[in-house]
């Protein structure tokens, strides 16, 4: 993989690891939305930066879910015995997104510790190649589900439209996820 090819999948791993917290996101603009107008009212620096890095990061989350939705492609892969994970999905938000939100203590101490929490799992998620653990994408419509080579598959097609396809057509955001789109699957 040339140089510039490298750069670009990890940017968009990055994107795609945050865009896995958009209800964190969603869920802080909530419980500080009455603090941060009044702030930028009062022009408090630290409030302006903390919401336009909340918007930055919300506008990144929509373009990922953009750019998945927009993808396409035409590359070949047979599929066989796809299951479902467990609740990736739904334990990625239990462990990683709530306890983001659920500690009420607001020092400074605890903002460093999330944020350096925050960091070490975008480490982790990165490392292992997690990118498929993204609750945005379930929320419209894309399920997970692993094949029998230990590939990932990423779809909006239904599972019974899957028990028919022997194969389906899409790209890889990665060497082990692959994207399938409804719409690149309805003539095949």
């Amino acid at each position: 993989m040339r140089n510039k090819d490298k750069i670009m999948n990890i940017i968009i791993k990055v994107m795609m690891f945050i865009s896995s917290y958009f209800p964190l996101y969603i869920m802080l603009f909530i419980l500080y939305s009455k603090k941060i107008k009044k702030e930028i009212y009062e022009r408090s620096i630290p409030w302006i930066i903390f919401a336009a890095f909340l918007a930055l990061l919300i506008l990144i989350s929509i373009s990922t879910l953009i750019l998945l939705k927009s993808g396409s492609g035409r590359r070949k892969k047979d599929i066989v015995d796809l299951e479902r994970p467990d609740d990736t999905v739904l334990s990625y938000i239990m462990t990683y997104v709530i306890p983001l939100i659920a500690n009420e203590d607001s020092s400074t101490e605890v903002y460093i510790v999330n944020i350096l929490l925050f960091i070490l799992i975008g480490y982790i998620y990165l490392r292992l190649n997690l990118i498929y653990l993204n609750p945005l994408w379930a929320i419209f419509g894309h399920i997970v589900y692993r094949d029998a080579n230990k590939d990932m598959v990423i779809t909006n097609l239904s599972r019974e439209a899957l028990k028919n396809k022997e194969s389906l057509y899409g790209y890889y955001l990665s060497n082990d996820i692959f994207v399938a789109h409804k719409k690149d699957n309805i003539d095949y």
